[in-house]
């Protein structure tokens, strides 16, 4: 049952005000004399009528005197109290257990969940409501106690997240069941270690309901010490030049003394090198190691420090992507015993060298007149080598492999002519060509790549000084000019005028080279630079998913391309099928620390995922600053008659405030208003 209650009763004084039309219509009502008149009774209608009129003004008299009402029942802002709020010795409490990985500090998620279990029996007790939380969702729901055994059993389940400590959530949801309950103790409890992580992103201006018994159990150290490998910089791929990879490990100190450990190796669980290092007070330091990697030593591994009291920090797992095998179709345009004219000869040694079996690459290469018997759909990528024209099979071809994720890249030479290109590769080009520029056969005038977008992961390699200065050499002597464009321009000449350009058309990917892949427009077949360059350009073009070297726990792993078989087997070894929607396959489920295995039609790739060590600074907040800031009732506690009488206070306005019945009040008499004033003119006109 519900009782109207009013947070501001001395207003209802103002009900008074509802003589007041009563006085006015009383005051100011006129009488008049009555005469005797002879033929009146002939007027027995008017009688009527003066009835009729009297009815409706003593409505429109009850509606002035309502609206006088209205305004002070506003005024004196009532709201509907349950009548079971507050009687009882009832119990409804909500019970937050932090199970962030930082609680296994010092073995504190066991701690909290004994604390945990030992407050279901002195301050709940069976029969009573409660509910369970930890930071990664609801344990046990809001529910009357009949079996503590199974409450305490979820509990004991609990198992540390690797999720960042965020109070937030698990608040707000315990607040909220709280105000809804009629039990006459409500309260909140609190497990955790104080990191002060969990409470910076929380929202302090939303206080506890009021009624609400906050308290905090703080299993925290203050003189906690912790040290973490936080990251590692390496190149995401693993090159096929045989030099050994630089890997760059950080290793954190989150405490406030100076702190000493050994860090130590690991190539495919093997131990390969131990180094020792010395981390001041929450500072860091960088370790070095060179490593030979390959398929036969291996691609991944992990780094590992001492032990201290919080181990799961302690590992940080690497692996370098896999280069994905490619099928490569070359459509050469310009055939010639001579290789330094041939179209396909450089391109073909830089990706198959002396056509090795063995390779990873596979390259066929077919004329011009040749391309509309192709399978397009067999190849990851192909190249246009110097092609003077295609007939509309072949290109019709084209863009229905480029629709099903094709990669083509367009390379231009003496064979090709802008106006003939744009006519039937019009809307395939990144680019509309114009006029071919410079002399191949006056080799002192010649353009350099003057700028590169490192920012794009077909450069990734670049960024290393050693390749980087090779991109400078290759002179380029001819080239075909292109009209402007709003597709990405990934490397420029030295006057400007663009080199590489990329476009996505539907589902595929396009790239112009605007000089030759031959000898004759440039010198570049014959710089060192060519090989890595040509297998970076196709590796960009058909790299499936992102290329991120430091995955973090939590972030998800996604793919490109219409693969139909794919899998992915977590630590656990766990599988998982994947199903490509709209040309994408995500994985979400990268929950803990480890490596992920990718199965993509019989081809395998690592993913090494690490955690969020943000986690692992354990400095602590002020218990008694986040009690403070979350409680509705600063400055008031215990159980004295000032506490119990500012707690039965503040309920009464949170409930007000939280009903708004005066603004309902308002609104009646808005609309009462309006009513008020149509009616009266329907009388009095």
């Amino acid at each position: 049952m519900d009782i109207v209650n009013f947070l501001n009763p001395l207003f209802l004084i103002g009900l008074i005000a509802m003589a007041i039309p009563i006085l006015i219509h009383m005051l100011l009502r006129k009488y008049a004399k009555r005469i005797r008149f002879p033929s009146f009774k002939f007027l027995s209608k008017s009688d009527k009528i003066t009835s009729q009129n009297r009815i409706k003004e003593l409505i429109l008299l009850a509606m002035r005197a309502l609206l006088m009402a209205l305004i002070a029942i506003a005024f004196a802002r009532p709201y509907l109290v349950k009548s079971k709020l507050l009687q009882g010795d009832k119990v409804s409490a909500v019970i937050i257990i932090d199970n962030s990985y930082s609680m296994l500090y010092n073995d504190n998620l066991t701690k909290a969940k004994d604390k945990a279990m030992n407050i279901l029996d002195t301050e709940v007790g069976v029969g009573n409501m409660c509910e369970v939380w930890s930071l990664t969702g609801p344990v046990y729901r809001m529910d009357v106690i009949q079996d503590m055994g199974n409450v305490k059993g979820k509990i004991k389940q609990i198992e540390y997240g690797t999720t960042l400590t965020d109070f937030q959530k698990a608040v707000r949801q315990a607040d909220q069941k709280l105000s809804l309950s009629d039990s006459g103790k409500r309260k909140l409890f609190i497990i955790t270690d104080m990191q002060k992580l969990g409470w910076e992103e929380f929202n302090f201006s939303e206080k506890l309901s009021a009624g609400v018994e906050v308290r905090i159990s703080n299993l925290g150290q203050e003189d906690s010490e912790n040290m973490a490998i936080t990251g590692c910089n390496m190149p995401p791929v693993l090159l096929d030049d045989g030099e050994p990879v630089k890997l760059t490990a950080r290793v954190e100190n989150f405490s406030d003394k100076q702190k000493t450990v050994g860090i130590k190796q690991f190539i495919e669980n093997r131990e390969v090198r131990k180094e020792t290092v010395t981390v001041n007070a929450h500072g860091f330091a960088d370790v070095e190691f060179i490593s030979l990697f390959s398929e036969t030593i291996g691609t991944k591994g992990y780094f590992l420090i001492d032990d201290d009291k919080l181990m799961l920090d302690n590992k940080y797992y690497y692996s370098f992507r896999k280069r994905a095998a490619l099928n490569v179709l070359i459509i050469n345009g310009s055939p010639s015993n001579e290789r330094n004219e041939d179209a396909a000869f450089f391109l073909k040694e830089a990706l198959n060298p002396g056509d090795d079996p063995a390779n990873s690459v596979k390259v066929k290469v077919v004329l011009a007149q040749n391309a509309e018997n192709e399978d397009f759909g067999k190849f990851d990528v192909v190249v246009v080598s110097n092609v003077k024209s295609l007939t509309r099979s072949a290109v019709g071809k084209m863009k229905k492999y480029l629709e099903s994720w094709g990669k083509i890249v367009f390379g231009m030479g003496d064979n090709v002519d802008g106006v003939a290109y744009n006519d039937a590769f019009g809307d395939i080009l990144p680019a509309e060509l114009s006029s071919p520029k410079g002399d191949p056969k006056d080799r002192s005038k010649f353009l350099s790549i003057l700028s590169v977008n490192y920012a794009n992961n077909m450069f990734m390699l670049f960024k290393n000084p050693k390749y980087s200065k090779s991109l400078e050499t290759p002179r380029f002597y001819k080239y075909v000019q292109t009209f402007s464009t709003r597709n990405p321009i990934l490397a420029r000449y030295g006057n400007g005028d663009p080199l590489l350009i990329e476009k996505s058309y539907k589902d595929g990917k396009v790239m112009l080279f605007t000089s030759s892949f031959d000898r004759v427009w440039s010198d570049l077949p014959a710089r060192a630079v060519f090989l890595p360059l040509i297998h970076e350009m196709l590796y960009y073009l058909t790299t499936s998913s992102e290329l991120i070297a430091d995955y973090r726990v939590h972030t998800p792993l996604i793919w490109h391309g219409r693969w139909k078989n794919m899998t992915v087997v977590n630590p656990a070894n766990e599988t998982r099928k994947l199903e490509f929607v709209e040309g994408s396959a995500v994985y979400n489920d990268t929950l803990v620390s480890g490596f992920y295995k990718a199965t993509i039609d019989k081809n395998d790739d690592y993913f090494s995922v690490n955690l969020q060590t943000k986690e692992s600074d354990l400095t602590m907040d002020l218990e008694k600053a986040v009690l403070t800031n979350l409680s509705s009732l600063p400055g008031v506690k215990g159980n004295s008659t000032e506490a119990k009488q500012s707690m039965d206070k503040a309920m009464k306005e949170q409930q007000e405030k939280q009903q708004k019945v005066w603004w309902i009040c308002l609104v009646i008499m808005f609309f009462l208003s309006i009513i008020e004033l149509a009616f009266g003119n329907r009388i009095y006109v």
